[in-house]
């Protein structure tokens, strides 16, 4: 009895490292994703600055859901 309540407990705290992994990488990438959008430098074609700047904003955003669906 005693060995199938300490194998669960080991199941259980890998399940929480698996989570807590998966937020971090979410988080990081949901960094990088506003990083690279503030970094965008407005160039002669703005048309092309502003996509690239939508499209990492519509990157940070989906990691946002993400992280909001492993909490």
């Amino acid at each position: 009895m005693d060995e199938r309540i300490a194998h669960k407990q080991l199941l259980k705290q890998h399940g929480e490292q698996i989570f807590l992994q998966r937020i971090a990488v979410t988080q990081r990438a949901m960094d990088e994703a506003q990083a690279a959008a503030n970094q965008e430098s407005k160039s002669s074609v703005g048309d092309k600055y502003e996509t690239a700047r939508a499209m990492s904003h519509m990157e940070k955003d989906m990691h946002a859901r993400q992280l909001l669906a492993h909490q």
